[in-house]
């Protein structure tokens, strides 16, 4: 069967590199080691990868030899089976009379190494980070002619070398063009041989027949967000490959109260925080170059307004030793990151983008954890093998007035997309997003009288404002109306104001007091007055009105007071200022709201928030307020409030005012006698003095 070159690039579809350098070449020291055949390639599954399949890898043999003892190597364990070769013993071993191997074109790739053809733009592994060829610098010097020249040459290459040879295989010609490096025929394909019910303890074997260098390929069947292997090693003997993969890894959340949380609960006009930390893959240092971007989408409800300078990018070495150093990202550098952001009426579409994260292993940069040191090299990275490295992304988005009440709350998803081919810069892979939740509530109110049914006989004409405390100053809450043909079924919360008159404050307090004194003169007003618009205390009364109407709840027909939408779960207070003729004030309204979220396995890995329960109560025991259990679809809390009847003197016309005047006068009348006998007494007792 014959393999095209579009099938050989498809071989190339992921990315995950582990590469094994060459065992050096020597002349042989001692008689050859005969083998067994066939020889066994052993491939181990990793955790964090999906299950192997059959047929996942591909063995192409690149060179054949005979395997020979090296100098100084010591003996073989003559207990030891022939293969029982473990890594400690084929080291010790190399390949004497190396030769094409069967799946190889080998003038063919020669030509096309030493032709001219090979850019920098195309082949960037191909050069030194001074931009010089390697391999034309090596050809000025050295022949590259046979087999065992090339298997020289190759001897000491970097890997991001020799992953770009393994390409070049793969793909390269006489030109340096696209092209297939290889002989017609297939390599040798693995077998599933313990399919286990946990993936990382998959294994495939390959059997080959002959020792030699081979190519191992894998054949494509992992997920996008996962990896293609390529490795070049030598089998003298039996082998076993442990997948050294690492992909990126993705987690967001919302920072609040010094907590990591997915999910939150908030309010229009609160600021929200988010962190997002990607890992990089522990072969990271072996790319050319390494985009790496993070895909944020906002809902409609939530506004990011990165010119605020509220995003703080940060990369963090996890050392070897333990410690760990963060380093401060600038913006719109060329070693830092890159911000760009659309809008439309559903969502917003954030990027924070890296060109190319290689770039900050030359920059000096202070780490932030070591301010009073000098600028370090983010070369630190190289201590990723044992340690890790992290990139951090933290930034505010406002909650606005589009914010969804209830349950489906206002999401934020994010997805990491990162460079996945060291062979191919624009080859890139993307985890699978991460979502964060906040929410928001409302409050549906009815106001009643304790003689009065809730019903259609709720109470009209009430009005209330709502207010909380930040630390020792009171905020009164804003609001704009919604309406649904032309009537007010909404009050929409737009922000808060603090008390006061300084700037930015407003002295709501003062704009009730207004509006109370302008509806006392209008009530004691003539009825012409009242009725004429255009009179003094009518358009006095609609000016204070106008002016309190931000932060007004008034009660309507029935007693309904239009949905109080846009709350978080916090402490309230909510005052009467406007009383119904007829009715007491309420006493204050303090009163909590609560909400709880519960975060569920997404993918055995991260967490979806949920909604789960929702309530409101009152500090204290209050006959006159009662709040139902909220209902969590929709976000709402309802409740009632009762006013009392204000109490009055009876009142029984004419005879009973002149039982007061009786009452009154026979009261000065005793009081009249009494002091006269006691003067008497008084003057007596002096006369007989």
């Amino acid at each position: 069967m014959k393999i095209s070159k579009n099938s050989f690039s498809k071989l190339l579809s992921l990315a995950l590199v582990f590469l094994l350098a060459f065992t050096a070449v020597v002349p042989a020291m001692a008689l050859p080691v005969e083998k067994q055949k066939p020889l066994t390639i052993t491939i181990k599954n990793n955790e964090g990868l999906p299950e192997m399949k059959t047929e996942q890898f591909t063995a192409y043999q690149l060179f054949t030899g005979t395997p020979q003892k090296s100098e100084g190597a010591p003996e073989p364990n003559p207990n030891q089976t022939e293969n029982e070769w473990n890594a400690e013993n084929w080291n010790n071993y190399t390949l004497a009379d190396i030769e094409w191997g069967v799946n190889i074109k080998g003038s063919e790739l020669l030509n096309g190494l030493k032709s001219g053809g090979i850019t920098k733009a195309e082949w960037p592994g191909f050069f030194s980070p001074e931009g010089e060829n390697i391999i034309q610098k090596y050809l000025e010097t050295n022949n590259l002619g046979t087999a065992a020249d090339l298997a020289a040459f190759l001897v000491g290459q970097s890997n991001a070398f020799l992953q770009q040879f393994s390409r070049f295989v793969m793909e390269g010609s006489e030109t340096g063009a696209k092209g297939s490096g290889f002989k017609d025929g297939e390599g040798t394909k693995s077998q599933l041989t313990n399919d286990a019910s946990d993936p990382s303890e998959d294994e495939s074997t390959i059997e080959v027949t002959d020792a030699g260098y081979y190519l191992i390929v894998e054949n494509g069947t992992h997920t996008s967000a996962d990896a293609v292997s390529e490795y070049i090693l030598a089998v003298l003997g039996d082998q076993v490959i442990n997948l050294k993969v690492s992909v990126p890894t993705l987690e967001k959340n919302i920072v609040s109260g010094g907590k990591l949380l997915k999910g939150d609960s908030v309010g229009v006009s609160d600021t929200v925080t988010y962190q997002i930390t990607g890992t990089l893959p522990k072969n990271f240092a072996d790319f050319a170059s390494y985009k790496y971007s993070f895909h944020d989408t906002l809902g409609k409800g939530l506004t990011f307004t990165e010119d605020k300078g509220n995003m703080e990018v940060t990369v963090t070495v996890n050392k070897e030793d333990g410690t760990a150093l963060t380093y401060q990202i600038d913006k719109n550098d060329d070693t830092g990151y890159q911000v760009t952001s659309s809008t439309d009426a559903d969502k917003t579409l954030v990027e924070i983008a890296f060109g190319d994260l290689i770039k900050l292993n030359g920059k000096q940069i202070k780490p932030t954890t070591k301010p009073d040191s000098e600028p370090i090299p983010f070369s630190e990275a190289k201590s990723y093998d044992k340690g890790g490295v992290t990139v951090t992304v933290k930034y505010d988005v406002t909650v606005n007035s589009n914010a969804v009440i209830g349950k489906d709350g206002n999401s934020n998803s994010v997805y990491l997309e990162y460079s996945n081919d060291l062979n191919h810069s624009d080859s890139m892979a993307q985890t699978k997003a991460r979502e964060v939740k906040v929410y928001s509530f409302a409050l549906d109110l009815t106001k009643t009288a304790a003689d009065k049914a809730i019903s259609a006989n709720g109470l009209p004409g009430a009005g209330f404002v709502l207010s909380k405390k930040i630390g020792e100053d009171t905020y009164y809450a804003q609001f704009t109306d919604i309406k649904d043909g032309g009537s007010v079924t909404e009050r929409r919360l737009t922000g808060w104001v603090k008390q006061g008159t300084s700037g930015g404050e407003v002295n709501v307090n003062g704009l009730i007091d207004t509006y109370k004194s302008s509806k006392k003169k209008w009530n004691n007003a003539s009825d012409t007055d009242k009725a004429d618009p255009a009179s003094e205390v009518s358009r006095n009364l609609t000016a204070a009105e106008t002016a309190l109407s931000a932060y007004l709840l008034k009660s309507g027909n029935e007693g309904k007071i239009p949905l109080i939408s846009g709350i978080d779960a916090d402490k309230y207070i909510l005052s009467e200022v406007i009383i119904p003729d007829g009715y007491n004030k309420m006493d204050d309204i303090e009163f909590t709201v609560e909400a709880k979220t519960q975060t569920d396995a997404l993918d055995g890995a991260e967490a979806a928030p949920q909604l789960v329960s929702l309530s409101a109560s009152t500090s204290a025991e209050r006959p006159d307020v009662k709040f139902e259990t909220g209902n969590v679809e929709n976000g709402q809390i309802k409740g009632v409030l009762q006013n009392q009847k204000a109490p009055f003197l009876p009142f029984t016309g004419g005879i009973g005012t002149m039982i007061f005047y009786i009452l009154g006068v026979s009261l000065i009348a005793g009081a009249v006698i009494y002091l006269a006998i006691s003067f008497k007494k008084r003057k007596k007792a002096k006369d007989n003095a």
